[in-house]
């Protein structure tokens, strides 16, 4: 009797923990939420009002008076190519060095997380003087550029781990039939690399989309994302905490429907990697 009610003590303590934990992470969610949705002449009731009749006016305020559509469209752009760039180039070179041999083979996954660490300020300075030069500032192309090679230490570095694990029976029959690498990798590996896909994909795709620090350098109105659109938003006497809420939500939904699409995928590419075959 003892050790049942010890199981379901710890059980409801580990239940009130999590339930704890879920309400801190959810309380910004909801408070972000609920700020967009309440009407603005009740913004700031003292106290905050709870229930209210929700209002969507902060929605296109958001959209017109901080030009939002047209950063909007250049995120799903910028975002979009860089990702499918990045992620095809990075998943090739990672099944390219598991599977032929050129020096540094062994240690070049070192190499290859060593330039995952260096931090992004600190080529900031290098790159804006080479897009000048090249005329890339304020432009999709030069951004396209600099989010898809951003991304590719970390596909590599996935797509390593996760082919590593993979036979090599799989390609061999491709090869007698008279296939090429770049065929096996297109019609064999690629369709069954589903899991590592999706994962650095949802990686690439949502550092791209939430972006701050390069976009805010690199671009001007042109080619302007949502991150730096939403702060501008920010007024230097007051704040329009409604219309920045409603600029956090819409930032926050293609990513939301993208986690939910391919969770499974995701959660399979991380794990994949990781025990060895």
């Amino acid at each position: 009797m003892t050790v049942l009610f010890r199981k379901r003590l710890d059980s409801a303590i580990i239940t009130a923990i999590g339930v704890i934990v879920m309400v801190i992470i959810a309380f910004p969610v909801l408070w972000l939420l609920r700020t967009a949705l309440i009407p603005p002449v009740r913004l700031y009731e003292l106290p905050p009002p709870v229930f209210f009749k929700p209002s969507f006016v902060s929605f296109p305020r958001a959209i017109w008076l901080g030009s939002l559509s047209s950063r909007f469209m250049n995120s799903v752009v910028i975002t979009i190519f860089s990702t499918i760039i990045g992620v095809f180039l990075g998943v090739m070179a990672g099944y390219g060095i598991t599977r032929f041999y050129f020096p540094f083979t062994r240690n070049i996954h070192i190499l290859i997380l060593f330039n995952r660490m260096i931090p992004g300020v600190a080529i900031l300075l290098p790159v804006f003087i080479m897009f000048s030069k090249l005329h890339l500032i304020d432009t999709r192309l030069g951004m396209i550029m600099v989010y898809a090679s951003g991304h590719l230490s970390t596909v590599i570095w996935m797509a390593w781990g996760y082919f590593k694990t993979m036979p090599k029976e799989i390609e061999e029959s491709a090869y007698i039939d008279g296939y090429g690498s770049f065929r096996v990798f297109l019609q064999i590996i690629l369709p069954i690399s589903t899991p590592i896909v999706a994962s650095v994909a949802i990686l690439s795709f949502t550092g791209a989309w939430n972006d701050f620090m390069m976009a805010t350098i690199l671009t001007r109105n042109r080619a302007a994302t949502l991150p730096p659109g939403i702060v501008a938003m920010m007024g230097q006497t007051d704040m329009a905490w409604d219309q920045l809420s409603a600029g956090g939500i819409m930032a926050s939904i293609p990513l939301v429907l993208l986690c939910i699409f391919a969770q499974k995928y995701f959660i399979q590419g991380l794990t994949a990697g990781s025990v060895k075959g």
